[in-house]
């Protein structure tokens, strides 16, 4: 039997990139294939303040705003204090994300000055 010491965890994750074209608001769709996002790479290109979800049921299906369930409902939102960050998603809005398998990101301003490329880390349900 190895040792405590020796042990490896096996970590399975993945990155996946979206883009919110200039001038935009909206990502292209992703398929999160039985994944959760767990945080979000923001470029120095990044020009808003805020995140939020949209979820679809289909890859081309009608995208709605991804609500936290409380008594009253609200967005689930990131904050962005700055471009060029790694935002850790908490683990209740992980939770709120969990069994999403169509998902856009959703920027609180347009992307002005070019088309962002936004990494997000996957990891499996």
């Amino acid at each position: 039997m190895p040792s405590a010491s020796n042990f490896q965890p096996v970590v399975s994750y993945e990155d996946v990139t979206i883009t919110i074209a200039s001038s935009t608001t909206v990502s292209n769709a992703i398929d999160l294939h039985g994944c959760t996002p767990v945080g979000i790479f923001l470029p120095s290109t990044f020009d808003g303040t805020t995140i939020k979800f949209q979820a679809a049921s289909a890859y081309d299906g009608t995208y709605v705003a991804v609500e936290d369930g409380a008594s009253s409902p609200a967005d689930v939102v990131l904050t962005a204090t700055a471009a060029s960050k790694y935002i850790a998603i908490p683990q209740a809005i992980q939770e709120q994300l969990r069994g999403i398998r169509f998902l856009k990101v959703v920027t609180g301003s347009a992307q002005t000055t070019t088309n962002t490329v936004i990494t997000l880390a996957l990891r499996p349900i």
